[in-house]
């Protein structure tokens, strides 16, 4: 079934997605959804949050969000993503049943007033998960992005990416390295398709001077982002460099930790914590810097892919990484990209070092070629095009 406008409904399920217009929180989700609305009629379906409509329309996109609880205690996701937040406070495990269970709802009561065509369901759990429970007559997409994948190891995780696999129609990852960890499971075939960013419009260079000085780190503040690691890291190259400082933008339940860690490592003066910033504003902030660093992406703090780096790349600020192999495996050779020796912040301090005193990173960031390969890899406009038509494909097909 079409609506009137002859589109077929796509119904996007997600837990992570913006609460509100120019909101903080990661959204690539987004991102691709209101590049969709050409082809389809988007809805998504997601948790409420505390500020957040039940109800609204971004960017042409149905945007439908479901009460799970009182509403001030609606904080499963946001601030820290799941798995950090139950950390940070053991108590919200109370709240996992009516998450779900009222999910589930909300995608049986949407599925009988849109009839959609086709699901496209992000993370293997929760998103993917739930439309496996909620949906029937629909083709399945799920994108595997790395953290339901690389981050949750043992036999029940393992049988419930099976349990979703066997329900999806099409099954897409954001990188080699998830790709290669479903392959061990016997989950087969993927397909390679990465989530993108604003390589045309946002993330671009500009003739700004650059702060050789100042470095930036952009993520959550969780664990598996290793934000501490960057903190040793820096403060190791902070001891000869007394004027060089370190820029700490996103937010999360370490965040209290990581500054007692930058004091009693003597930085505390010359790290500044930003919270989150939106994405102009971090655009802007990695046109200014000497360069970011990242610590995750190694075997300790595996990567789906690393956005990050990708945006840093944009706007012509030097990477430095702990090695990536999802990243490696896509990144043009050329671009201004040094990978430390291993994961630890001993070796990324070295590459620190070697990166600054060089500064042939910088000095290859105007390079032509692998800038135009980098916006075919990940543009928007490329990554939506491909999604696209994966998506138009499975609805055409019917088969759910």
């Amino acid at each position: 079934m079409v609506d009137r406008a002859g589109k077929p409904r796509l119904l996007v399920v997600t837990s992570t997605y913006p609460r509100w217009p120019g909101d903080t929180e990661p959204a690539f989700v987004h991102q691709l959804a209101s590049r969709l609305v050409g082809r389809f009629e988007v809805v998504v379906a997601t948790s409420r949050a505390p500020g957040a409509k039940s109800s609204e329309t971004m960017d042409g996109v149905k945007v439908c969000r479901y009460a799970y609880a009182p509403i001030a205690w609606e904080t499963l996701i946001y601030g820290g993503g799941l798995i950090g937040n139950l950390r940070a406070s053991p108590w919200k495990l109370l709240l996992l049943p009516t998450y779900f269970v009222c999910w589930v709802w909300q995608i049986v009561a949407l599925k009988r007033k849109y009839r959609f065509e086709v699901v496209h369901a992000h993370w293997f759990i929760p998103g993917g998960l739930v439309a496996a429970l909620a949906m029937r007559g629909a083709p399945i997409c799920v994108t595997a992005h790395g953290t339901a994948v690389l981050g949750r190891k043992g036999a029940l995780w393992r049988r419930l990416r099976k349990f979703v696999a066997r329900r999806a129609s099409t099954l897409s990852v954001v990188g080699k390295r998830v790709q290669d960890a479903l392959d061990a499971e016997g989950i087969t075939p993927t397909i390679l398709l990465p989530m993108g960013t604003d390589l045309s419009g946002l993330f671009v260079p500009s003739d700004l001077e650059i702060r050789g000085g100042n470095l930036l780190y952009v993520g959550r503040l969780i664990p598996s982002k290793r934000p501490e690691v960057v903190l040793h890291a820096f403060a190791e190259v902070a001891r000869t460099d007394p004027g060089l400082t370190l820029d700490v933008v996103g937010n999360g339940p370490e965040q209290r930790r990581l500054e007692t860690t930058a004091t009693e490592l003597g930085v505390r003066s010359q790290v500044i914590f930003h919270g989150r910033k939106n994405q102009a504003e971090i655009a802007d902030m990695y046109r200014a810097s000497g360069a970011v660093v990242i610590a995750s992406g190694g075997d300790e703090a595996p990567e789906g892919l690393g956005l990050v780096a990708i945006e840093a790349l944009g706007c012509g600020c030097p990477v430095i990484s702990a090695p990536n192999i999802a990243l490696q495996a896509v990144l043009p050779e050329a671009a201004p990209i040094r990978y430390a020796r291993d994961s630890s912040a001993g070796a990324l301090a070295e590459a620190l070092r070697n990166t600054m005193s060089a500064r042939a990173l910088r000095m290859g960031s105007s390079d032509v070629a692998w800038r135009e390969e980098l916006s075919k890899r990940f543009d928007w406009e490329q990554v939506a095009g491909r999604y696209s038509h994966l998506l138009g494909t499975l609805a055409e097909s019917g088969e759910g």
